[in-house]
């Protein structure tokens, strides 16, 4: 007889894993650990087998994430001062905006004119957007300033880079102009290997047959190449709140997988073939997934797939819930960081949620197999959704009212566009040119994006910010609603429906409490803007050189959109000391940029006399007095004086 997962105590194992993670970011000493571990040790004695395997897997967590802490730089290296190195690339992102590179240093430059080897550590070097960057395994030789990364995030749903950081690594970072950097050399590594055949992929589908939109959601779908795609498109796709669907991820590899196993339906036919099959399916995903470059999303889908198979093949009786135990310990024993990935979060909670609440919402009885098939488009986006929820709402502060139909919608097209696409690319590599399949295609294409675009645009997506106790109220409301489902014993059913709904009357007193004025300065590559807020009223005074970031008013407006939108800000001001803030246009002393009503810009040698227009600001960052005299100003302009960029008050900003 075989005795399938459900034998093998995952669950436990992998949340003492979490938990041992989760120790060490707080900064818990060994001496606990090892406390742990000897609690433990008693524990097994006792026969409490799952306690003490619990404990053990705190012990396996803390232990990796202190054996993958990242390898520091130097710290005369961070000095301030500008020095050449040589570098590796690791990987790149490109954009309209700016190129970001992952570079492993590995030597300087030194002042006697002599390389000197270097402990290697991985740096973040941000250049201006390139037409061709440069690929993973190029050697760089560059001049730049390294200094520390800005790490902790500086106000309110700013994004938290230190978990970026610390997955890829990276301990310093620096912004370094394209062209002085000076290719010697490359390696041929497996990374390297990899990202030439993701850019021979790209390159084959670009002259497939397809049209501009379909090319470009085939390489996002298939490939994870998403440069291409049109910004209305990736607009629209978030306010229908399909966006997942442009990131290869658990979904997009589980089609693959359905199309692989379709294909492979003749072994059935065999003696044994139905285990052929499994193990023929799980071995092309995993050559699928490092023929597009191994992306974290991906590795971490093909990983789960391999514990269900795994399972699968073990035994008939497996255990979900084990299953994805295993893939969790899987992933974050290779990679323990990934717990502080948003990706893997709502990748388990996602699995966790379909396996929870699938058949629970499913109303048709398994024997009327048409109908439970048809209405399980609807159950699994909905679970899907239920467990993912306050991930979502927690990260993204976005929520789709129309999420269960755009969902459904793409999960009918998908497959089929994802299967053309594939067929499509594997004819333009045979040298095959069939106008009818990239017709079909071309309009499958066109019928997602429009389709989305118009189910977007009925009801607008619904911006949602939550403070940590709503975020606990609602995670534990679910949890409740989970065992309200499943238990057997009407009385604690009756508990949880009752507990679930005071979560639920406790959740709007819960709510975010924002302060009428408030201010603070962002540091954004070595630049300084102070943000004044003073109710729906908002101010930023910044200067910035154009050769860190011509695109500087728009970084910093994103990184405060979640910010400005928490509070309702319905005006918001730009001011620059130096006419160097990105795109804008100047008229009659009228800064405009992006849409948004500006302020007046002046920058006076001594106090004087000025006529400006109605509901402006009057900012002047230059002004170094020692008294502040008034400057007079018509009309209903107010003036804020800023002596040498100190903090202003953000009362000022009343109209």
């Amino acid at each position: 007889m075989k005795s399938g997962l459900h034998n093998i105590p995952a669950v436990p194992v992998a949340l003492g894993w979490t938990a041992g993670i989760m120790l060490w970011w707080a900064g818990v000493s060994w001496l606990w650990i090892a406390v742990g571990v000897a609690v433990g040790i008693v524990l097994m004695l006792c026969r409490l087998h799952i306690v003490a395997l619990a404990l053990y897997g705190v012990a396996g967590g803390w232990c990796m994430a202190t054996l993958n802490v990242p390898q520091q730089a130097p710290e005369a290296l961070l000095d301030g001062y500008e020095n050449t190195y040589s570098a590796e690339v690791q990987s790149v992102t490109t954009s309209k905006d700016a190129s970001s590179y992952v570079m492993r240093i590995d030597s300087i430059l030194a002042s006697d004119g002599h390389t000197k080897a270097l402990t290697p550590f991985v740096a973040h070097i941000s250049t201006l957007p390139e037409w061709m960057p440069h690929p993973v395994g190029t050697h760089l030789r560059f001049k730049a300033m390294l200094v520390r990364p800005v790490e902790a995030p500086q106000f309110e749903f700013d994004r938290d880079m230190r978990f970026y950081y610390l997955r890829h690594g990276i301990v310093a970072s620096a912004y370094v102009n394209d062209f002085a950097m000076r290719v010697t050399g490359h390696t041929d590594s497996w990374r390297s290997r990899l990202d030439s055949w993701r850019s021979r992929i790209i390159s084959v589908l670009a002259h497939s047959g397809l049209d501009e939109n379909s090319y470009a959601l085939a390489a996002a779908m298939i490939v994870g190449f998403d440069d291409d795609l049109h910004v209305d498109t990736l607009s629209s796709f978030r306010s229908a709140g399909v966006a997942h669907t442009l990131a290869l991820s658990g979904f997009h590899v589980g089609i693959i997988a359905l199309i692989i196993s379709i294909v492979l339906f003749p072994l059935r036919l065999w003696h044994g073939g139905r285990n052929w099959r499994l193990v023929v399916t799980l071995a092309l995903v995993w050559v699928y997934v490092a023929v597009v470059g191994m992306p974290d999303s991906a590795c971490r889908a093909a990983m789960m797939y391999t514990a269900f198979v795994v399972g699968r093949l073990i035994g008939h009786n497996t255990n979900s819930y084990n299953s994805l135990a295993v893939a969790v310990l899987a992933i974050l024993a290779v990679r323990p960081y990934s717990l502080f990935s948003v990706g893997f979060l709502l990748s388990v909670c996602a699995v966790l949620g379909i396996v929870v609440f699938h058949s629970k919402l499913n109303p048709i009885h398994p024997k009327h197999r048409t109908h439970y098939f048809a209405f399980q488009y609807l159950t699994v986006t909905a679970a899907a959704t239920l467990g993912t929820l306050p991930v979502l709402l927690a990260s993204i502060h976005t929520f789709a009212p129309l999420f269960l139909v755009t969902n459904v919608f793409m999960a009918l097209l998908l497959p089929w566009f994802m299967g053309l696409g594939i067929i499509s690319l594997i004819c333009s590599m045979l040298g095959i040119k069939l106008l009818w399949l990239s017709y079909l295609t071309n309009h499958i294409g066109a019928l997602m994006t429009d389709g989305v675009s118009i189910l977007s645009s009925r009801v607008p997506v619904a911006n949602v910010y939550l403070s940590d106790t709503q975020t606990a109220l609602l995670t534990v409301a679910i949890i409740l609603a989970a065992i309200a489902l499943w238990t057997k014993h009407n009385n604690l059913r009756i508990v949880s429906v009752t507990m679930a709904l005071a979560c639920g009357a406790l959740f709007p007193f819960a709510g975010l409490q924002h302060p009428v004025d408030e201010w603070f300065i962002m540091a954004d590559g070595g630049n300084t803007p102070i943000v004044m807020r003073h109710g729906q009223y908002v101010a930023i005074v910044n200067t910035c050189s154009p050769a860190r970031h011509i695109n500087a008013s728009q970084r910093v407006l994103s990184r405060l959109d979640h910010w400005i939108k928490a509070r309702r800000i319905s005006n918001v001001r730009f001011v620059t000391g130096n006419f160097m803030f990105g795109p804008y246009s100047r008229r009659a002393d009228v800064l405009t940029l992006q849409g948004h009503r500006m302020a007046l810009l002046y920058r006076p040698g001594k106090p004087e006399k000025l006529s400006t227009p109605s509901h402006s600001v009057l900012i002047c960052p230059g002004y170094r007095g020692s008294r502040h005299k008034a400057i007079e100003a018509t009309g209903s302009a107010q003036v804020i004086l800023s002596p040498a960029l100190s903090p202003l008050r953000a009362r000022e900003l009343s109209p």
